[in-house]
């Protein structure tokens, strides 16, 4: 389980406990585009805080925005909205407060 950010920096190290819980997730391999965002405790995003690095482990989560490939298979052949339909699903069986599937804006 690796958690790159957008420039390809490995943050495994830096966010132990989100890795944790993303190898919990109910696929053999994932590749999501997500954000990680340090979140109040009503649930509204503080992103200042989680640049200033003073966010804690149980404030963050991770607002899942497509997935990429599962289980060795690309999916990116496949139109966005059955990649999200499937990212949806996964998020679901996941069912844990930390992993966010994020809706599609209007």
């Amino acid at each position: 389980m690796t958690l790159l950010s957008r420039n390809g920096h490995h943050f495994t190290g830096r966010y132990p406990d989100i890795a944790f819980v993303l190898r919990t997730l109910p696929a053999k391999t994932a590749i999501i585009d997500s954000g990680l965002v340090a979140c109040s405790r009503t649930g509204v995003p503080d992103f200042r805080k989680l640049h200033a690095s003073a966010a804690t482990s149980d404030e963050l989560c991770l607002w899942a925005f497509d997935l990429l490939h599962l289980n060795g298979r690309d999916l990116l052949d496949l139109p966005l909205v059955k990649r999200r339909s499937k990212l949806r699903a996964l998020v679901e069986r996941h069912d844990h407060p930390t992993v966010l599937f994020s809706s599609a804006f209007e």
